[in-house]
């Protein structure tokens, strides 16, 4: 909400440390961070201003599934029905976005 701090926690598995963990976040708003004593911000105009920019292939995804992505014609679906709309979509997506390596 407005005026709230989020706060994550990881297990690190990566000897780069919570840097490297960081720099896997999608939207930059989610890259700034505290380590005790700098903070760190990147992109502080649109950070200050609740905006961000996201990583290239993620907007790409995020954009086709918007594109792709059909209302089921039920409020409610079964498992089978939700399921074969959701791989629908995917299937779209992937055929828009071969190169993006999250999904």
């Amino acid at each position: 909400g407005y005026g709230s701090i989020d706060l994550i926690v990881a297990r690190m598995n990566t000897e780069g440390g919570a840097s490297s963990l960081l720099e896997d976040f999608d939207l930059t708003i989610c890259k700034a961070s505290f380590d005790g004593k700098h903070f760190r911000i990147p992109d502080p105009h649109r950070t200050f201003s609740a905006k961000s920019t996201m990583e290239p292939n993620r907007a790409a995804v995020v954009e086709s599934y918007v594109k792709h992505f059909k209302s089921p014609s039920k409020k409610y679906l079964g498992e089978m029905a939700a399921s074969a709309l959701a791989s629908t979509t995917i299937k779209a997506v992937r055929k828009d976005v071969p190169n993006a390596p999250f999904y």
